[in-house]
């Protein structure tokens, strides 16, 4: 069974997001995260008022926190470094498909009370997307039609039939997405930081978002089953590791 963290870190920063609905959501999700972790000797991704000050702090503590069982491959972030304006493509598309996932979320019943925020999510994740276009635009890079991610297709091919199964399967696999995109993005943002400022602040600035994504669907997760999210997450992040470990060619972030 993974070793939950007591405590979420992020790394505050300058929020991208200014919709009311979605501030007023999230304000709320932090309290309702707080009030869970209190409570819970087990799955606690609670935010807090924590500043990491350097990236040595932020390296530790990024792996620590999402539980990750496995670096990517050291050739990631150079085939990223060198292949941006595809990977920006790719980048949009995995924003403008977390959106989806997370209105797909909401045909389950066990998650109808949970509908506005995944709601919320959704509309950030519509906004992001929104954000990469405009950074194609500035590029002058067209959008096109999107590359398969033999990663993601590894986790959600696993997802389970079943009530149950499959509502918590799903919402793990949405979790690791956002997980593995906090890490990433963090990555990225470190080395573009003397390549392109600009857009290492846009990638550093979007950290704590997949973060606060990532917490909301193992909450969730954990308050339809939390024997049965122990047991799944522990199989997930094996398979991530697995998966995670396989380098590829494409010019992808995951």
């Amino acid at each position: 069974m993974p070793s939950f963290p007591p405590i979420f870190f992020v790394k505050k920063g300058e929020k991208i997001n200014n919709n009311p609905q979605t501030v007023k959501h999230w304000k709320r999700v932090s309290a309702e995260n707080c009030a869970i972790a209190s409570v819970n000797d087990g799955l606690c991704c609670q935010k807090a008022n924590f500043k990491l000050t350097s990236c040595h702090e932020i390296s530790f503590f990024i792996p620590k926190m999402l539980m990750l069982r496995a670096k990517p491959p050291e050739s990631w972030l150079p085939k990223v470094m060198a292949n941006l304006d595809a990977v920006l493509v790719d980048h949009a598309h995995l924003e403008r498909k977390a959106a989806s996932s997370a209105l797909s979320l909401e045909r389950y019943q066990e998650l109808f009370h949970r509908v506005a925020d995944l709601n919320a999510i959704a509309i950030e994740e519509l906004e992001h997307f929104q954000l990469v276009l405009d950074i194609l635009g500035d590029r002058g890079v067209s959008f096109s039609h999107p590359i398969s991610s033999p990663w993601i297709s590894g986790l959600m091919g696993t997802i389970r039939k079943g009530r149950q199964e499959q509502v918590i399967d799903h919402l793990l696999c949405a979790a690791l997405i956002e997980g593995r995109s906090c890490e990433k993005f963090q990555l990225l943002a470190g080395a573009l930081t003397q390549v392109d400022a600009p857009l290492g602040k846009f990638y550093a600035d979007l950290v704590e978002s997949e973060g606060n994504h990532y917490a909301a669907y193992l909450l969730m997760a954990k308050e339809i089953d939390e024997a049965e999210t122990n047991s799944r997450l522990d199989f997930y992040l094996d398979l991530d590791a697995e998966l995670i470990r396989q380098s590829s060619d494409l010019p992808i972030l995951h």
